[in-house]
């Protein structure tokens, strides 16, 4: 039997992660016999590649630095916006790749609109299914919480707007084609499925490496954030410094074994360092770079509690870190969260704690610091973790995808 050729297609790999969800799901279709080729934009640092798959990248930009490169950008940007340029671009060099190598099916997995004509427009040529994957959506988050999170240049935020509106348009007509749509969370499936009736959840989920719990003693009791940081309007956390607050003025011997660890970008630290000294809590805030995922599993095995960080603007966007507490199976401090997905997750599985409240905020401190004081480490048992597995997510996917090519086939 032939095997069946899948053409992944997704906007650059960018670090830490380097487009893991895709290349997770690439690297398990190679696994089980199907023959993966992948396209992406080219991005300006070389990927770490090594999966056995072939890996294509598509150069966007010529200029590497200096004023030609602004330039570059900003001509490219307005021939973007007023005429879908970039995607018509990949579009066309796309299709000259493909010239001899007939896929037979195609997964469109961006954050955006990048590769979503592209993809259409090959799968119409070659009479073949296509699969819109969408890992995020804007509409995740309130248009005020979005615009305050970009900053307060008016002009700015007016290109910004005029950019999301046009893309937005666009992102919709292509998913009304799509044979099959994607989404990360329920309420972005929910949402996507007014434009495609066809639209399945399909999570994140953590991966094999993150699979179950490593007992680690450590020194202290570590809260530990790792990702990007988009500022207190989108990612609160205010909550906790206010129960920390509350633990070094009760409980100073505790507050002295504590410490929150962030692995995140530079240009976060000041923000986040201003509000620690609001709240007088600076001295345990320990400030590292963003590692990349081989670096993840050993941080978080030797944690004592993960720190998921939303707002009631931005709740449905569902982190991935959630998904990586539940795998290594640390307790989990999410704030500032009363409702929505992430709640019902923490809830139904175990995880920890989801509040807005500094209260309950300062007693699961307390109660996990008795654990960590008593064992040198902390467990949260987890209920039903296999559901939010990368491995289960996998098994989703595939399922539509060979629906997809044996029903083109008959």
């Amino acid at each position: 039997m032939q095997a069946r050729k899948i053409l992944f297609i997704t906007d650059a790999h960018t670090p830490p992660l380097y487009g893991r969800r895709t290349r997770f799901f690439c690297k398990k279709f190679h696994t089980d016999g199907y023959k993966v080729r992948l396209l992406c934009e080219k991005y300006e640092e070389p990927i770490p590649f090594t999966e056995p798959y072939e890996l294509i990248e598509i150069p966007y930009y010529c200029c590497n630095n200096g004023i030609a490169s602004k330039a570059e950008w900003v001509i490219k940007n307005i021939l973007s916006i007023l005429f879908d340029y970039r995607n018509r671009y990949f579009s066309r060099k796309i299709r000259q790749i493909e010239t001899n190598e007939q896929p037979d099916i195609i997964v469109c997995s961006t954050f955006s609109t990048m590769g979503l004509r592209a993809a259409a427009n090959l799968a119409k040529r070659e009479q073949i299914p296509f699969i819109i994957d969408l890992r995020d959506i804007v509409e995740q988050a309130s248009t005020e919480s979005y615009e305050r999170c970009k900053g307060t240049n008016a002009i700015k935020r007016a290109t910004i707007n005029i950019f999301r509106h046009i893309s937005v348009r666009r992102r919709n007509t292509i998913l009304r084609r799509a044979d099959t749509v994607t989404a990360v969370a329920p309420w972005t499936t929910s949402f996507l499925k007014q434009f495609n009736p066809n639209t399945h959840l399909i999570y994140n989920g953590y991966e094999d490496e993150l699979n179950g719990f490593v007992e680690e003693s450590c020194q202290k009791f570590k809260i530990v954030y790792t990702g990007v940081w988009y500022g207190a309007v989108m990612q609160n956390p205010i909550p906790l410094f206010l129960a920390l607050q509350n633990i070094k003025a009760a409980y100073p011997d505790i507050y002295a074994n504590i410490e929150i660890d962030w692995y995140t970008r530079e240009n976060s630290i000041a923000e986040l360092d201003s509000l620690a000294n609001k709240y007088s809590i600076a001295d345990i805030n320990h400030y590292h770079p963003l590692v990349p995922f081989s670096d993840i599993p050993s941080i978080l095995h030797q944690s004592s509690a993960i720190l998921v960080l939303t707002d009631p603007s931005a709740h449905h966007v569902l982190p991935t870190k959630l998904f990586e507490a539940i795998g290594v199976e640390k307790p989990t401090i999410c704030v500032s969260c009363t409702s929505g997905t992430i709640f019902d997750i923490i809830t139904e599985t175990n995880a920890g704690i989801a509040t807005s409240n500094c209260a309950d905020v300062e007693n699961f401190i307390l109660e996990k610091h008795s654990e960590w004081k008593a064992n040198g480490f902390t467990h949260q048992l987890i209920n039903n973790s296999h559901r939010y597995s990368r491995n289960y997510q996998y098994t989703i996917l595939k399922s539509l995808v060979d629906k997809l090519i044996e029903n083109n086939k008959k």
